[in-house]
């Protein structure tokens, strides 16, 4: 790539920043404006940096590691105090978000025209959501997942012709060990990965690429350790177990999977919900276009994009057994965050069959059918609007309690010298 070519990339990518916090702005002003608390961001990061320091940075949460978080808390806890924290923090996420988005596109802009590659970057923020793993440190590893896994992808299974040069390796060896880290989902993009190396096993390497390989699968087993060693708490007395696998034998996937994983990306709930029981026409429809697009897709790229949508519908399936509830519809609109990476995945392989297809009539209709993606979107494209964090005198002692959304349950005694004068 000339030196020309190369700051053309950089000032596109700035603009793909730029873009991605006008749309953050654009569908989350109240948490910009006056800052975002969320959930675990008070009790479990925020309250482990205050407390523990920097020994919070490798404490287990729901039985694994999260790195970049753990990070974030403690770097703010050390120039700000806790009732001040929300605005910083929302603003570190939105400038998250949008490095993501424009690594995205850095890595899109050598494959596919500038469209696709535009929009393949802009994906994380246009697909259908409720913003719930926007711009809070608590859901920072569904935001990274999408970046991990093209991370993954173009530094080791990518073919030779289109590998990435020898002296990145270092540095994408040690954000691969970061993202890996944070959250399960380096653990779980683990068997594409493997599968990929074994397919391109005779491509030849550079020994830092092997060192990156070696990164990335030491921070996977590091991850699955750290699993394997905290298992989850023990039930409370009187609480109801939670169901074992052979409970989800009986689980009705089928038309779960084509009602709120396939139906409900292409259409918006709203209109879903008034079908009827015409929703399972709709959704035989929209899964049988979905299969059309892979099949008249590009066959060089077959490989890439059924595993995008194989990937999502594993991704889901895990969603719905992590939430522990057989009984439960689960859908985007409600459980927003086990959607959020199935849903990007799903795009981009729609974005990939429109650039790569050599048929007029495949690439029609996977525009169509993003075009159907995008105006399910913009039907719910503000965020769910939450009450602010408050802080209030604690009702047991003289103390301070902060009480973060979704509810009560979610409170953080404050200790006083974490709290402003």
């Amino acid at each position: 790539m000339t030196s020309h070519a190369g700051r053309t990339g950089r000032y596109q990518a700035l603009m793909v920043a730029a873009l991605a916090m006008l749309l953050i702005a654009a569908r989350m002003p109240e948490r910009l404006a006056g800052g975002f608390l969320w959930a675990e961001d008070g009790k479990i990061f925020l309250g482990d940096a205050y407390a523990l320091g920097a020994a919070s940075l490798f404490k287990p949460y729901a039985q694994y590691l999260h790195l970049l978080p753990r990070l974030i808390a403690y770097a703010v806890s050390r120039v700000c105090y806790i009732d001040r924290v929300a605005r910083p923090l929302a603003w570190i996420c939105a400038l998250a978000l949008s490095a993501v988005c424009a690594y995205l596109f850095t890595f899109a802009r050598r494959r596919f025209s500038p469209p696709t590659a535009w929009a393949f970057a802009l994906a994380p923020l246009l697909v259908p959501h409720t913003g719930e793993v926007w711009l809070t440190v608590t859901n920072l590893q569904w935001v990274i997942a999408p970046a991990l896994l093209v991370l993954l992808w173009s530094a080791f299974c990518v073919a030779p012709s289109a590998a990435q040069p020898a002296h990145g390796e270092l540095r994408r060896g040690a954000a691969i060990v970061l993202l890996t880290l944070t959250g399960p989902f380096g653990l779980m993009f683990s068997p594409l990965v493997a599968a990929r190396l074994v397919l391109l096993r005779g491509m030849t390497r550079t020994r830092r690429a092997w060192i990156a390989i070696g990164a990335y699968f030491m921070a996977v087993g590091v991850q699955l350790a750290t699993i394997l060693a905290n298992p989850p708490p023990a039930v409370p007395a009187g609480a109801a177990a939670r169901p074992a696998l052979s409970a989800y034998l009986h689980y009705p996937w089928k038309g779960q999977f084509l009602h709120y994983l396939t139906l409900d990306f292409v259409l918006p709930y709203s209109l879903t919900d008034r079908l009827g029981d015409g929703w399972r026409i709709a959704a035989v429809a929209a899964a049988l276009l979905l299969a059309a697009c892979l099949l008249l897709g590009a066959r060089s790229q077959r490989f890439v994009t059924a595993g995008l949508f194989a990937l999502a519908a594993a991704l889901w399936a895990v969603g719905v057994v992590r939430v522990g509830m057989p009984d439960l519809e689960l859908r985007w609109n409600l459980g927003g965050r086990y959607f959020y990476v199935p849903f990007v995945a799903m795009a981009w392989s729609l974005l990939i069959l429109r650039d790569t297809a050599p048929r007029t009539g495949a690439r029609t209709l996977a525009g169509g059918m993003l075009a159907l993606v995008l105006v399910n979107s913009l039907a719910n494209f503000h965020a769910a609007v939450w009450r602010p964090a408050g802080l209030a005198r604690s009702t047991q002692g003289s103390g301070w309690m902060l009480t973060l959304p979704p509810s009560a349950d979610w409170r953080l005694p404050i200790r006083p010298e974490w709290k402003s004068p």
